[in-house]
């Protein structure tokens, strides 16, 4: 299973007409299991990074955090 290694981030602006839109690239590291098999039939795990890339705008950063933040308290019972 994957699992976050790491969350960076790098701000752009969008310019609509005269005004510029501040909008953040958010890029998760994902850490991936990766397995090779040796030529005597032994299998060795690796590990690899992958990263998804979203663009968010501060508006929807909020939401972001607000949502992650939440995940910790989640149960069983919360999910449908």
């Amino acid at each position: 299973m994957k699992q976050i290694a790491d969350v960076r981030t790098n701000i752009f602006y969008t310019k609509e007409g005269e005004e510029y839109t501040k909008m953040f690239e958010v890029v998760l590291l994902l850490d991936c299991p990766t397995y090779r098999r040796t030529n005597d039939g032994a299998m060795i795990r690796e590990r690899d990074i992958e990263e998804v890339r979203i663009m968010v705008t501060p508006k929807n950063a909020d939401t972001l955090a607000k949502l992650f933040e939440g995940l910790k308290d989640l149960t069983e019972s919360d999910l449908t």
